[in-house]
């Protein structure tokens, strides 16, 4: 299976500095310009099927390219983002000073933290799992676009290239960058991975710093 990831598009809670984890929320006119230069960026692609989350924001950055495509679109709960309980639709700044505070303790500690009400990365990681194996049962042999949030996608690398939660976490998954790689699950070789910017003209750049964080984390699993 070949993989091409990348996060959804600016949101109206990112452009607000607010929290917005599982809560649904539309993408910004910022998002939906991103949304645009995904299409023309992977215009050239054939995918056998681009999985998204339930979450509006995946489903309306997919949405130019299913128009132009026709490519079969599966969307998932458990790709749904993190849960963060009672952070969620919150300030994350000096506006919010106990939000403020709970989100630098999360920052401090990852791969740990449950806020109340919420999930962590341990909880996250075990559904990224189920939907990783149904979606490696779709499409097993096919290549595919999956359009996640910034948590999910964490998840997803560290499955995918078998390295440590805590390795994944030091990848900063963007709106405009798209990694490839292949699915590991039936190969003994470690998997090829490549990162890509997506420019303000909906092309396709090969981000080098991004792939070699990916291949140093990978060296360490």
């Amino acid at each position: 299976m070949l993989v091409y990831l990348t996060r959804h598009g600016q949101t109206i809670s990112n452009a607000d500095d607010r929290v917005a984890g599982s809560l649904d929320v539309d993408l910004s006119d910022a998002g939906r310009t991103q949304a645009e230069r995904l299409a023309s960026a992977v215009s050239h692609f054939t995918f056998d099927a681009v999985f998204t989350s339930q979450l509006d924001r995946t489903i309306q950055t997919v949405r130019p390219l299913l128009r132009r495509s026709g490519t079969p679109h599966v969307s998932l709960s458990e790709l749904n983002e993190i849960n963060l309980g009672c952070l969620e639709g919150r300030f994350r700044d000096e506006r919010d000073p106990e939000a403020a505070a709970m989100w630098a303790q999360r920052q401090a500690a990852l791969a740990t933290f449950r806020p109340p009400g919420g999930e962590s990365f341990s909880d996250l990681q075990k559904r990224v799992r189920r939907a990783l194996a149904t979606i490696r049962y779709i499409a097993a042999q096919g290549v595919i676009l999956i359009v996640g949030h910034r948590n999910v996608n964490r998840a997803l690398l560290s499955e995918l290239l078998a390295m440590p939660l805590v390795d994944a976490l030091e990848f900063r998954p963007r709106a405009n960058r798209l990694v490839k790689l292949t699915d590991n699950f039936t190969q003994s070789t470690s998997p090829l991975v490549e990162v890509f910017k997506i420019t303000d003209h909906g092309k396709l750049q090969l981000d080098n710093k991004s792939g070699r964080l990916l291949h140093e984390c990978r060296s360490l699993g």
